[in-house]
């Protein structure tokens, strides 16, 4: 069974990208505010999102992108809230890696990091 975290996270940045179609993912400065509590692992990522009003791309399309380019690296970042930070660090081999220092304010806020491979064979 595939993790549900690397296609959601694809799923994210191939919808964010400015320069669709292209080997190199583009994206923009400012980036969409996400929902309080979001799980990029939790199976319902594509409700959370669509209740959010940020668009994903294609379950699909995701995979077929991480199968072709596992050379997606570099780190992205997002506030949640005003004192809660996420990075996604994707690395030239296909792991991941998640660090998120959640705002002590919000209810079972947790600070931690997660690793993973992207689309594991």
């Amino acid at each position: 069974m595939r993790d549900a975290g690397p296609v959601n996270i694809a799923q994210l940045l191939l919808a964010l990208d400015s320069v669709p179609g292209t080997e190199t993912l583009t994206v923009p400065a400012t980036l969409p505010m996400f929902p309080v509590q979001t799980d990029f692992f939790f199976p319902e990522f594509d409700t959370e999102m669509q209740t959010a009003g940020i668009p994903i791309a294609s379950e699909a399309d995701a995979i077929t992108h991480l199968q072709k380019q596992f050379a997606i690296w570099g780190s992205w970042a997002t506030a949640i809230t005003p004192s809660e930070l996420r990075v996604i660090t994707c690395m030239p081999d296909g792991t991941f890696i998640l660090a998120h220092d959640d705002d002590p304010l919000v209810a079972g806020g947790v600070d931690g990091m997660e690793r993973g491979m992207l689309c594991p064979a």
